[in-house]
Order: C-alpha cells, then sequence, then structure tokens
C-alpha cells in the first residue's frame, strides 16, 4: 500500500523550469519600454543639442558673415592691387633710364668739344621674344654736327660713348651711322646715328 500526502497546497506549488514564462514576459512587458523610452530620451537629448550647435553655428555666421563679406572684399582689392603693381613694375623693367644716357653723353662730351645736337629721337615698340615674351625694343637717334679742326676725333668720341660709354653698355645691342659727311666748312662734320637697344622684356 502506497501513501502519499502533499504538504504543498496547489496554489504554493512552483514550475520545475529555472525562470517562470509569465515572469520573463512581465519582465519584458516592463523592460523593453523603458529602454524605448530611455532611446527616446537619449535621441531628443541629442537633436537639443545638435539643435543649439546649430543656432550658435547660426548666429556666429550671422554675425562673421559682413566681416568675412569685408575680407573677401579687400582681399579682392588686394590682388587687384597686386595685379596692377606687378604690371607697373613689368613696365619699369622695360623703360630705359634716358636722363642717365644723355648724362652720359654730356659727362664725356664737354662744351669745348664742340659738338651740337640737332635732333634726338627715341622710338619704342613692341615685340615678342622667342614667340614667347613680350618685350619693348628702342632706338635712339643722333643728329648732330661738329665745328672746329677736331670735329672727327670728336664725333668719333661720341660714337664710342654710344657704344661702350657706362651708361649704354650693357643696354646697346648696335650703333648704326646713318650718315657722316662734310659740314658746310671744310672742317665741319655732320652725322646720324642710330642706337639699338637689346630688347627689355617685361618681367
Amino acid at each position: 500500500m502506497n501513501l502519499r500526502v502533499d504538504l504543498i497546497l496547489d496554489t504554493e506549488q512552483r514550475s520545475a523550469s529555472p525562470i517562470n514564462l509569465k515572469s520573463i514576459i512581465r519582465i519584458l512587458c516592463i523592460t523593453i519600454p523603458l529602454i524605448i523610452v530611455v532611446i527616446i530620451g537619449i535621441a531628443l537629448a541629442k537633436a537639443n543639442q545638435s539643435r543649439n550647435e546649430l543656432n550658435t553655428l547660426e548666429t556666429t555666421h550671422a554675425l562673421t558673415k559682413p566681416k568675412f563679406d569685408e575680407a573677401v572684399a579687400m582681399s579682392s582689392s588686394l590682388k587687384n592691387y597686386d595685379d596692377l603693381l606687378d604690371e607697373l613694375e613689368s613696365w619699369k623693367n622695360a623703360r630705359i633710364e634716358w636722363h642717365k644716357q644723355l648724362r652720359e653723353v654730356q659727362k664725356q662730351l664737354p662744351l669745348e668739344m664742340d659738338i651740337q645736337l640737332t635732333e634726338l629721337e627715341v622710338i619704342g615698340a613692341s615685340k615678342l621674344i622667342d614667340n614667347r615674351y613680350p618685350a619693348r625694343v628702342f632706338t635712339l637717334t643722333l643728329e648732330g654736327k661738329g665745328t672746329g679742326g677736331g670735329a672727327e676725333n670728336n664725333i668719333g668720341r661720341l660714337m664710342t660713348v654710344l657704344q661702350n660709354g657706362e651708361a649704354f653698355a650693357p643696354l646697346v645691342e648696335s650703333l648704326e651711322v646713318k650718315r657722316f659727311d662734310k659740314g658746310a666748312r671744310r672742317s665741319d662734320r655732320v652725322f646720324t646715328f642710330t642706337t639699338t637697344y637689346e630688347p627689355r622684356i617685361f618681367k
């Protein structure tokens, strides 16, 4: 004869599984909404932070935009001035300091040498060097006469100055004698010289 006595009430009986299914459902019902709330809260916080940063950037942009526009305008003006200065510098490099040329002639040919210049002509022309580099080419034409017994020698000295003088030698390419004749008197001489200068490249 077997005798079984249940000392636990039906309401006190427990499932044999480690975790009750109802407990799992109950936990999930609590934790899932909580997780969703937390995620939404984090997202809202991030959105608010981003919105605040955006507002700060917009405010900063609104404050700095006039200065930025002014800086852009100044930069553009500065570039224009730099371009103008570069162009002026190029023209400066391409020119010849004629006062130095004439001073050299005056220094080397004093009045007692009796040389009179009757015409002085400077011609400048544009030229492309090696089909690439713009340049200016100058010619200096001097007409005049020498008087007295030393006229021929004095005019010869003028030719030397125009070719080898301190102000001429670094710049002159060639000297052409276009005229060299007797003047009104037997000892007088008339002359026409054309000096061609090396091309002056715009740099």
